[in-house]
């Protein structure tokens, strides 16, 4: 017999993943446009360390510039974020090396201010965690 409960539970969270999944794809893929690059060589030089601010800065690409098409590209994928999500996300899609991947961890700082926060991932209610 399923657990009807943790099923769902299941469901919901893989759901999450898959979008959260998408909505990377969708900003390397947009990110990679700006650059004039290819995905596959941009997935090359997320791969080698470098951050999305970083590979944009060597292509000539304000940081702005950057934030804006990142942004643009989250509040597509995430309708019903607040602001303040839309920036946390973005953010953290600039300045993280490894962007390009989720294995169940999350990068770290020095700064001992680090917090978390659920950040609504898809109209269904669904949340992801991501840390500040």
């Amino acid at each position: 017999m399923v657990n009807g409960v943790s099923g769902s539970s299941e469901t919901q969270a893989s759901s999450a993943q898959g979008k959260m999944q998408k909505m990377k794809e969708d900003v390397l893929s947009a990110v990679a446009s700006e650059l004039g690059e290819s995905e596959s060589d941009l997935q090359k030089g997320l791969s080698g360390g470098q951050s999305l601010t970083q590979l944009a800065a060597a292509k000539g690409i304000s940081s702005d510039d950057l934030k804006s098409t990142i942004a643009g590209v989250v509040q597509k994928d995430m309708p019903n974020a607040s602001p303040d999500q839309v920036a946390n996300v973005t953010n953290r899609m600039m300045q993280g090396a490894h962007g390009h991947h989720h294995g169940g961890h999350h990068m770290h700082t020095d700064d001992s201010s680090t917090t978390s926060t659920t950040t609504p991932a898809v109209p269904d209610g669904s949340t992801v965690s991501v840390v500040a």
